[in-house]
């Protein structure tokens, strides 16, 4: 255990600035090659992870000038300190490359100061698949099996750009509270090409989870990747580590384990064969590794219908704060209002519905869900055809949604919106969610809520400061330069499409007055019968305000 004194000179202290930006909370955790600290980035107003490049045992604190800048300790250990730094560059650029890779913690910036190098990432809230096994805490063999889904996505689209992670194992994977899984960790990470600026030549071992030709380069690709995988599937299903011998016969006994666990007879094979110690013979890639664990993507055909229903009942109220947009064809604006239709979606367009929650009380309220509502559809309208929808574009989404709302405030005062919306094309949608109102989805008679809810309190919480009553339901800028109006920090769920997934968009009202079992049982009817249904459990309420859904039904 390190000393008082030790930990004072190797991490940089709480409240320590980096760039004018980065504001040092606290440490989340080290490595041999880094340390990763929590911070508040007052550009955008929320927490990000910072990662310091620091070789431990062969740099330290200058002490002589600045508590932070670091020197290498020892003239003896800087080849080791320089190979490092060049390892860590290398992790930048193939972070930076992968950015828009879905599943994969997401680099925003990197910079130098003191002497270093450092990176600023995502925050995810959750724990490491291997802090649960660390904490007894028991992984749910169908719900690992389910969220793996989110990493062979992200692996079929590196793979597709020509990088291989080679180091997946539970430490690597990142389950969120949200119930997302990303793979993290790109240290090892390298291009296929042999003639690449990104080859990376630099391992770490982890025993049990590497693939037998981990330490002949040449012989690696996507298929190392996918053996790693399945290894630490098993491992978190049975318990037991894959030996790592390439004899066949010393593994024999994973099939015996599989077979106690409860795991489909599909399931077990698609691992076995992804264990296969002969990479020629091997499982050779995540999509078919995808298709034998989770099921194939249904293909969307170069058109197809997809139903929607929407609704808004302003209840005692008697005054209209929300609104609400279906593909651009209308924006609701009126009294109680209830609409369904077809929506004809040809594969390669971009489709957009939206929920917008007024807040601000009276007109203002109003005045911000329209200038939402304006900057989704502009939105819908520059991007109608674009060919991807990379999570960059998200983030000039919720800019200009700021913006509007921003300069809406300096004319009538503090005031915002609360919004869900959801954009797909073809069988990819985004889910994203600003404030409290909630976005959920049916799939196979699960009902999975996509959104988390964010308030100026959960900013003041993560800031560190103190909560006052009054804070609960005002807004916070996401992307804004001031604090006079603004949207809230939002969460955002990429995902695929299966036929009959049902997506119900709501403003918070709904959700106060029906449960989720209700909601359920509502949206496993079609679009317009769901909508019906909630209609009428509003009506019995005796105090409805301003309640606003669409179902979405594809």
């Amino acid at each position: 255990m390190k000393s008082n004194e030790t930990v004072k000179n190797l991490y940089l202290t709480e409240g320590t600035m980096l760039k004018e930006r980065y504001i040092i909370k606290q440490v989340w955790g080290s490595g041999g090659f880094g340390i990763t600290y929590e911070a508040y980035d007052l550009l955008i107003n929320r927490s990000v992870a910072v990662k310091e490049f620091f070789v431990e045992g062969c740099m330290k604190r200058d002490d002589k000038h600045t508590n932070n800048a670091v020197i290498i300790d020892e003239e003896s250990h800087r080849l080791k300190v320089e190979k490092s730094l060049s390892n860590f560059r290398y992790e930048i650029n193939i972070m930076k490359a992968l950015q828009n890779v879905p599943y994969v913690s997401r680099i925003r910036d990197s910079f130098e100061e003191n002497e270093t190098v450092y990176i600023v990432m995502d925050l995810l809230h959750g724990r490491t698949l291997s802090e649960y096994s660390r904490k007894n805490i028991a992984v749910n063999s169908t719900e690992i099996m389910e969220a793996v889904e989110h990493v062979l996505i992200a692996l079929e689209e590196m793979h597709a750009l020509g990088f291989i992670h080679r180091d997946i194992s539970p430490g690597n994977l990142f389950l969120t509270d949200d119930g997302d899984l990303y793979l993290i960790d790109f240290g090892t990470a390298t291009s296929t090409d042999t003639n690449s600026e990104y080859r990376n030549e630099q391992t770490f071992r982890h025993n049990g989870f590497h693939a037998p030709e981990y330490n002949v380069l040449d012989k690696q690709g996507p298929w190392t990747d996918i053996y790693s995988l399945c290894a630490t599937l098993v491992y978190l299903i049975t318990g037991d580590a894959v030996p790592d011998s390439a004899d066949e016969r010393a593994r024999d006994a994973v099939s015996g384990w599989l077979v106690k666990s409860r795991l489909s007879a599909s399931a077990q094979n698609a691992l076995l064969r992804g264990l296969v110690a002969d990479e020629n013979k091997r499982l050779p890639n995540a999509r078919e590794l995808r298709i034998a664990l989770c099921g194939a993507l249904e293909e969307q055909p170069e058109q197809h219908i997809v139903k929607y229903a929407a609704s808004t009942d302003i209840g005692n109220r008697k005054l209209n704060q929300d609104n609400m947009i279906v593909d651009g064809m209308f924006s609701y604006e009126g009294e109680d209002f209830v609409k369904a239709g077809e929506l004809e979606c040809k594969r390669d367009e971009l489709h957009l519905v939206a929920v917008c929650d007024g807040v601000g009380g009276a007109s203002c309220g109003e005045l911000a869900s329209k200038a939402a509502s304006q900057a989704l559809t502009h939105f819908l309208e520059q991007y109608r055809y674009s060919d991807i929808i990379p999570e960059r574009l998200m983030d000039e989404l919720l800019d200009q949604i700021n913006e509007k709302i921003v300069t809406l405030g300096r004319k009538i005062g503090r005031t915002g919106t609360t919004m869900s919306f959801l954009l797909w094309r073809g069988n990819q949608y985004y889910a994203v969610n600003i404030g409290d109102s909630p976005i959920f989805m049916l799939r196979k008679h699960k009902l999975e809520q996509l959104s988390t809810a964010h308030t100026l309190a959960a900013a003041r919480i993560v800031a560190g400061l103190s909560v006052v009553p009054k804070d609960n339901h005002t807004l916070v800028n996401y992307l804004g330069k001031e604090r006079i109006a603004g949207s809230q920090m939002a969460s955002i769920r990429h995902g695929y499409i299966h036929k009959g997934d049902t997506f119900l968009l709501c403003s918070d009202g709904v959700t106060d007055k029906i449960d989720k079992d209700r909601l359920k049982r509502y949206l496993s009817h079609n679009a317009e019968g769901a909508i019906r249904s909630v209609r009428r459990t509003l009506a019995r309420s005796s105090n409805n305000d301003n309640c606003s859904a669409i179902v979405i039904k594809f």
